[in-house]
């Protein structure tokens, strides 16, 4: 939603565990099954159902509540004459609710919970209890016969048989509801919503999952890899700086298909770490087997954020690449990830690790962008001759990513958010930041316009507050993209390798992606303005710019701009030279 105000008004789905029976019982088998033991195939430490006790073995761990809390969970469901899915509810139930053992002494069998399927989905994560099938699951009696007396033992053994052949089934069952599970959580963020609150809370927000599975498509990466301005300027980078990366430990966080990770080895890296949490590591992989440096190149399919060390007992990667840029720069958040790695694993001893990027600037100005208002808002004042003006209403909640010509730009932009990539904290990308924006010619401002300044550098210190981005008005000429690959060193130190560069100096690369600069897969963040305003040049706006992580979803960003105009070219009311507060306008966008 959207308002414009005065200043005065300032996991997880069930995962089915592999499990197997046998049909065929050992003569063990047939002397033994009045024990509940004897029905746990292996043996893994299990968790109490009352308390936080974690014992050796699930049959420790049934005899630890027998005898502290006096309930036996085979005694309980051979009471209740439970079966296979039954009992997991009850267990599932216990665990969730946190229920004791007095509070259970009173049931029937027939409490709703033990119907409820979201109680089919685990509270305990690889519960080994689950897993469990009990004597007390078959009808069948293994020693009574009608009249009295006991079986033989051909009649024993017909009798297991039986009995295996029933788990078998209930195990059947509780696979294909696992599997109807899944169906029916399938594309809802791989969580389960239970049905009601009263039986469940609601499960914990996953952003992630559609963010990742959004980057498994070709044509995504296809879009930014024929980004010349993109594609070009991370290789220029890398590959007009081999005295950086020669003989170097580089970290490729979101490598997507591999391409930044194969400039790099290109460029001389001793190893390279290219991970991703999306499915086109798959792919990654292969085009990094295609090109020959599987022996170079290690892909990790995978979340930074979950990854405890480095492959090969590394210490630490002297260099870390990434494209993390979205929308208005930081939308989608990947630029947490790159923190987060940056600060486990880059390196700190002596000289510093590099972060490629090194610094970011989110960039903004005042806008005349008739053709997005031609496009987004007026298109639906006449369709088909039946007015639907309606349908651009929500136009202005919502940012939107459109290339802007030069033209349309009313005055020179500014700098609304620095990003030292080097050292900047995750906190810090939840900002406010004051502006001043001043007209150089006269039109209708009905926009702010959001665009990113992007800065390689080679010893990765802050620059100057009056450093230039490079415009690019044509495409970049590619840089050794069709050379041979750099013959990989003998381990040695880094410094070595920088005095045995022959290729010069070490070269900065910058790029833009405003109006004024060749347009990039990333285009321009165009906030419209429900009201347009006549300007005359020499017009100041000036507010402020608040924007933070979305609370609906982290990976996209709720914005706020706070703005007044003040034309000095206007006849002032005398009120207004004693410092009556102006009009203060306020509109709260969208950028997802």
């Amino acid at each position: 939603m959207s308002v414009h105000i005065p200043a005065s008004a300032i996991s997880a789905t069930y995962e089915e565990d592999d499990i197997s029976r046998s049909s065929d019982a050992s003569e063990e088998d047939n002397k033994e099954l009045e024990t509940f033991d004897d029905w746990i195939e292996e043996e893994r430490p299990c968790k109490s159902l009352f308390d936080d006790n974690v014992l050796d073995s699930v049959t420790l761990a049934i005899e630890y509540d027998s005898k502290t809390h006096a309930f036996d969970i085979g005694t309980v469901s051979k009471r209740l004459g439970l079966d296979f899915l039954q009992r997991a509810r009850l267990i599932n139930y216990i665990r969730k609710e946190k229920r004791l053992a007095p509070e259970l002494a009173n049931l029937t069998g027939k409490e709703p919970f033990l119907s409820d399927d979201a109680l089919l989905k685990p509270t305990l994560e690889d519960d080994p209890l689950l897993e469990l099938e009990l004597p007390g699951d078959s009808d069948d009696s293994d020693d009574e016969v009608p009249g009295g007396g006991t079986t033989t033992e051909p009649a024993k053994e017909k009798s297991l048989v039986k009995k295996v052949k029933k788990l078998e089934a209930q195990l059947k069952e509780a696979r294909e509801a696992v599997q109807q599970m899944r169906q029916l959580v399938q594309g809802r963020l791989n969580l389960l919503e239970p049905d009601s609150e009263a039986v469940a809370p609601p499960a914990p927000r996953d952003d992630d999952s559609h963010y990742f599975n959004s980057y498994a498509y070709n044509d995504i990466h296809a879009t930014m890899i024929q980004d010349t301005v993109r594609t070009t300027s991370y290789s220029k980078f890398i590959l007009s700086n081999p005295m950086i990366f020669r003989g170097a430990v580089v970290m490729d966080v979101g490598c997507g298909t591999g391409i930044l990770s194969m400039f790099a080895a290109r460029a001389g890296a001793r190893k390279v770490i290219a991970i991703d949490a999306s499915d086109v590591v798959t792919k990654a992989k292969q085009n990094i087997k295609d090109n020959g440096f599987e022996d170079v190149i290690t892909v990790i399919r995978g979340k930074v954020e979950n990854l405890e060390s480095l492959p090969d007992d590394l210490p630490y990667v002297d260099v870390i690449i990434s494209e993390w840029m979205g929308y208005c720069c930081i939308y989608e958040s990947m630029l947490d990830s790159v923190i987060v790695a940056r600060d486990k694993f880059l390196r700190k001893a002596g000289t510093a690790g590099l972060m490629a990027p090194s610094q970011c600037r989110m960039m903004m100005s005042l806008g005349e962008t008739f053709d997005v208002i031609r496009e987004r808002v007026k298109f639906w004042d006449d369709v088909c001759g039946f007015k639907m003006s309606a349908m651009a209403e929500e136009v202005y909640d919502e940012a939107v990513s459109e290339v802007v010509k030069e033209e349309c730009m009313l005055g020179e932009a500014i700098t609304i958010k620095d990003i030292p990539v080097q050292h900047i904290a995750i906190r810090q990308l939840d900002f406010v930041s004051q502006f001043t924006l001043t007209t150089t010619r006269s039109g209708e401002l009905n926009s702010f316009i959001v665009y990113f300044d992007t800065f390689f550098t080679t010893d990765g210190k802050d620059l100057d507050v009056d450093a230039k981005v490079e415009l690019h008005k044509a495409p970049i000429p590619p840089v050794g993209i069709l050379s041979p690959p750099v013959r990989r060193p003998s381990l040695r130190a880094r410094s070595a390798s920088r005095r045995e560069s022959t290729t010069g100096l070490p070269k900065s690369v910058s790029f833009s992606t405003g109006p004024r600069s060749m347009p990039t897969h990333w285009k321009q963040t165009v906030f419209l303005l429900r009201e347009p305003i006549r300007v005359r040049k020499g017009t100041t706006i000036s507010g402020t710019f608040h924007c933070k992580k979305s609370p609906d979803n982290s990976r996209e960003l709720d914005v706020e701009i706070h703005y007044m105009v003040d034309d000095p070219s206007f006849s002032k009311d005398p009120a207004d030279e004693e410092g009556t507060p102006k009009e203060m306008i306020v509109q709260m966008f969208k950028v997802r």
